[in-house]
């Protein structure tokens, strides 16, 4: 009970700060080639457990097992389920790298063009803060 208490009075005493990035960052060239490469690489290794997944758990299931309530059955279609929804997972992060690329591409060939600081706007965050 104390603990949840501390953890409720936390809440309202002490300030957060999430990450910041700077507007100008998130524009350029090179982050976009990053958070390609990042997200490639995501949906490949997403890909490659979701085909092995699916492969193990139908040659898993193959096996001539009388009774259904068997866990190999029941192990088998989690390994199934889990390869599925891997692979099914994967496009996403294939479509978000094609953006970045094609980003990328698109500021690569622009001439240097500057942000307009103007066109961006921060928002605050609400806190409540209380000095003891």
């Amino acid at each position: 009970m104390r603990f949840l208490f501390l953890l409720f009075v936390s809440c309202f005493f002490f300030q957060s700060f999430s990450q910041h990035r700077s507007v100008l960052e998130k524009g350029t060239y090179e982050y976009h080639l990053k958070k390609k490469k990042e997200r490639n690489t995501a949906a490949w290794i997403l890909l490659g457990s979701g085909t092995v997944m699916s492969v193990a758990g139908l040659s898993w299931d193959n096996r001539n097992v009388p009774n259904e309530d068997n866990a190999f059955v029941k192990g088998s279609s989690i390994l199934k389920f889990c390869g599925i929804a891997s692979l099914a997972l994967c496009v996403p992060y294939f479509l978000s790298g094609r953006k970045h690329k094609n980003r990328a591409l698109e500021l690569k060939t622009q001439p240097a063009a500057t942000l307009d600081p103007t066109k961006f706007r921060q928002v605050q965050g609400v806190t409540f803060k209380m000095p003891l």
